[in-house]
């Protein structure tokens, strides 16, 4: 028989725990090919903020989301060139977060994404089929709850409760993963289990490494 397992639910943030994402909207900047520099001055990283979060709540679509900021940026872009940065955005899976996820549903532990995205981003990594081999490993997880569908955005309260009332898996029962230490402390003042995952070493070996260490029975039976 297998052993009692310490969790019923393992949730996953995407980008920098299971995808990888351009460092910065510099970073973004340089992969999208685009030509000449991007804003230096400090207001427009302040509002293109404001307008990524709208953007994550479900308050404004893509679209209008490129419109806006190259409103905001000084004439430097277009709405075409923030659509193209945005496109670029996603990079793809680390490696290794198949055999991350695999381990967790062989355990009989289910498994859910809670992450800050919009419908484009969410559309690319979950639905379009074009896209289907660079993302196949995140599509096996089995729960969903994407900010904009939400209406609410990590690390409000509101959006860790809406994954228990769905799932209907009690606070110490659930173990989760993100990369910034605000959604972290959220989650542990919710009673969930967070680890904070560093996304420039290696994701998924952090991840093995804390699920086998808090999950004892990942791939063990008792009495082996």
């Amino acid at each position: 028989m297998r052993l009692p397992k310490p969790y019923d639910l393992v949730v996953f943030d995407l980008s920098g725990v299971l995808v990888r994402v351009v460092d910065s909207w510099v970073d973004g900047h340089a992969r999208a090919g685009i030509e000449g520099d991007p804003p230096d001055d400090p207001r427009f990283e302040e509002r293109r903020g404001e307008l990524s979060e709208r953007r994550q709540r479900g308050e404004i679509g893509a679209e209008e989301y490129c419109h806006l900021v190259a409103d905001v940026s000084g004439g430097v872009y277009g709405a075409h060139e923030v659509a193209t940065i945005h496109g670029a955005w996603l990079i793809g899976e680390y490696p290794g977060v198949g055999e991350v996820i695999d381990a967790v549903h062989a355990a009989d532990v289910e498994t859910a994404i809670l992450t800050n995205t919009d419908a484009w981003h969410w559309h690319a990594q979950l639905v379009d089929e074009a896209e289907a081999d660079r993302y196949a490993s995140v599509r096996r997880i089995r729960h969903h709850f994407p900010s904009y569908v939400l209406g609410a955005i990590k690390p409000e309260r509101a959006v860790f409760e809406a994954v228990m009332e769905t799932t209907g898996f009690k606070e110490r029962r659930t173990l989760y993963f993100d990369d910034s230490e605000r959604h972290i402390d959220a989650s542990l003042d919710v009673g969930w289990g967070g680890v904070r995952i560093d996304p420039s070493s290696d994701p998924a070996r952090q991840m093995l490494f804390e699920l086998n260490r808090r999950m004892v029975t990942l791939g063990q039976r008792a009495g082996a």
